[in-house]
């Protein structure tokens, strides 16, 4: 991408806005990643068998995202707390999990979600607009059976959106209305069949073995498989698959495709998917030339790794990184290609360079003489610097606030002609330095990227070509 929006691309964002849950790696996997931030505890299970067990459940408490306790569920959720009850609840299965996000506090999780979905116009952090226009009902207790769907283990969210997130906060469209996703649907099934951003149309869920478009359209639990309704766990191999669906030792390979099988972990050279596991144990998948990912063995603690390398997204457990469990490859000082594999270090812990503390709102203060301590990143009206991207660093200040280019102080996101480095206020895209608006019908798209349901066709943002 050459232009980036606060917005982030990446998937979890309009998963999480339309449903409660995010797409991600299956649950399990040799070299699962621990979480332990202020006290989550998963841990690597059965490596051979790709199986990552999970500690005891994440838990919200005070302002700091924990793991275990046994504080009863609620069996309903008030309209008005939804939205923040999801967030608590993703935030503590976050901590717990482990992931490509981590943060040492429970604000400081929320206020990502806050800032990052803000003006989202879908889903359940504009559930009370949504029912109040008329665009969606809410059941209290689905809501409740919903937030229990975070702590029922790693992975669990991975598959599908379960019923009860779905039917929690259904749409009021009816079968044969024009929609734009599944959550406009009183069915919980938007059809589309033109480019993405074209409307689609309501329709009835189907049954095994119809067709299906990736993981929208199926009946209940049922997973689009190869794009057939099929299981959503314990495929066999050579199967068609989609990801979560195989069984223990296999993944999906080709998944979302008609082509998709499960097939057995693979061995070093083997080709393999980093967003789920993929590779036997002690191995990880590494992107090689053309894009091609093939299994590569770990570093160790105190090797060369590959630096900026990632395995996973926001919800997957069990995708093993370039380092073992428990490092993570940091870029030393000074150097914009030597990185080595060191221990994950937390909040008041010693630390020697920026992008050693396991925690997207901690810095490495003092990094600069080798004896540096994980802290808090500054607060609005705080000094700061600018985030060391390279070393892994995306914030610099504690959401919503962020570093000012030009005062060198944590204040608000930078709106449209404010001088910027990655990071924009609502919708704005930062290009070239400034903010600015998305392109629209007839503008360049070079730089900066087309409005929200337009294509870049030829440098030029088009409307899409709906059957």
């Amino acid at each position: 991408m050459r232009a980036y929006g606060s917005k982030w691309a990446i998937a979890f964002t309009t998963a999480i806005a339309v449903a409660c849950t995010s797409g991600g790696g299956g649950g399990g996997g040799p070299g699962a990643t621990p979480s332990d931030i202020s006290g989550g505890d998963s841990t690597g299970g059965d490596a051979a068998a790709g199986d990552a067990k999970a500690g005891s459940d994440a838990t919200s408490s005070g302002d700091t995202a924990t793991g275990g306790g046994d504080t009863a569920s609620p069996t309903s959720i008030p309209l008005d707390q939804y939205s923040g009850a999801v967030m608590d609840a993703m935030c503590a299965m976050m901590a717990k999990c482990g992931g490509g996000w981590q943060f040492s506090s429970l604000a400081a999780c929320k206020a990502f979600f806050e800032f990052s979905l803000k003006g989202e116009g879908e889903g359940v952090f504009s559930a009370q607009a949504r029912v109040k226009a008329g665009k969606a009902t809410y059941d209290p207790v689905l809501a409740a059976k919903c937030i229990g769907e975070f702590t029922k283990g790693c992975g669990s969210l991975g598959k599908k959106t379960p019923a009860a997130c779905a039917q929690a906060l259904k749409g009021t469209a009816k079968d044969g209305a024009t929609c734009t996703n599944d959550a406009d649907c009183v069915s919980g099934s938007c059809k589309k069949s033109g480019a993405s951003g074209c409307p689609g149309i309501c329709a009835a869920p189907v049954d095994q073995g119809a067709e299906c478009a990736k993981n929208s359209g199926c009946k209940g639990d049922l997973t689009c498989n190869g794009l057939k309704c099929g299981a959503p766990s314990g495929g066999k191999a050579g199967e068609a698959c989609s990801v979560g669906s195989c069984g223990d030792g296999l993944w999906c390979q080709n998944a979302g495709s008609a082509d998709s099988k499960c097939a057995a972990f693979g061995d070093t050279g083997a080709p393999c998917d980093d967003e789920q596991a993929s590779c036997k144990a002690g191995l990880w998948c590494q992107q090689g030339a053309n894009n091609e990912r093939k299994c590569a063995a770990q570093s160790k603690l105190a090797e060369a790794c590959p630096p900026g390398a990632s395995a996973g997204t926001l919800f997957s457990s069990g995708v093993a990184g370039p380092c073992p469990v428990g490092a993570h490859c940091v870029l030393k000082p000074g150097s914009l290609a030597g990185a080595v594999c060191m221990t994950s270090a937390k909040l008041g812990e010693a630390c020697s360079m920026e992008g050693e503390c396991l925690g997207m709102d901690l810095t490495c203060a003092g990094a600069p003489s080798g004896k540096g301590v994980c802290k808090v990143v500054p607060a609005a009206g705080e000094a700061c610097t600018q985030p060391n991207f390279m070393a892994g660093q995306l914030f610099s200040c504690l959401m919503p606030s962020f570093c000012n280019v030009t005062t060198n102080k944590c204040g608000p996101a930078p709106k449209v002609g404010e001088p910027c480095v990655l990071f924009c206020d609502g919708d704005l895209v930062c290009a070239k330095g400034k903010c600015a608006a998305r392109a629209k019908v007839g503008q360049p798209c070079g730089d900066v990227p087309c409005a929200n349901n337009l294509d870049c066709d030829n440098d030029i943002c088009v409307a899409p070509v709906c059957k």
